[in-house]
């Protein structure tokens, strides 16, 4: 049988100890570049979500009549959450939620105390915040 498998030249070369590290070279400096890359990318991620929450409203429409503001929440599937502990935020300005209760309707509302003027306004509260981390790992 002839052991012709390899050519001869190919063989001659990987048998001299000088030349064996040519042959073993297995990445280059720039794939290790792309590996730490990738590895910081991942890692920033992490920390990323972490830190970052997203949070879940309930949203109604805001009436304020001599310092009192009622919000009648849109829809009672996510206005049952909110509670009394909770704050209604109109502008980014937060207040705390004094009382919840139905109006005659059966929509949700809840009541706080307020400085803004008399009129109507778009509120919301926040009921859940979730980490964007459980939402990967969960």
């Amino acid at each position: 049988m002839d052991n012709n498998l390899f050519r001869e030249k190919s063989v001659k070369k990987l048998s001299s100890p000088e030349n064996l590290s040519e042959y073993l070279r297995v990445t280059t400096p720039a794939m290790w570049v792309i590996l730490i890359g990738i590895m910081v990318g991942v890692i920033g991620l992490y920390i990323w979500s972490y830190f970052m929450t997203i949070n879940s409203y309930a949203y109604g429409d805001g009436v304020v009549r001599n310092g009192i503001l009622t919000v009648t929440y849109e829809e009672n599937s996510t206005a049952q959450y909110v509670k009394d502990d909770m704050d209604v935020i109109i502008g980014g300005v937060r207040m705390p939620i004094d009382s919840i209760g139905k109006d005659d309707n059966g929509k949700i509302i809840s009541v706080s105390k307020t400085d803004f003027p008399d009129g109507d306004y778009a509120a919301k509260a926040s009921y859940k915040q979730t980490r964007m981390i459980s939402m990967l790992f969960n």
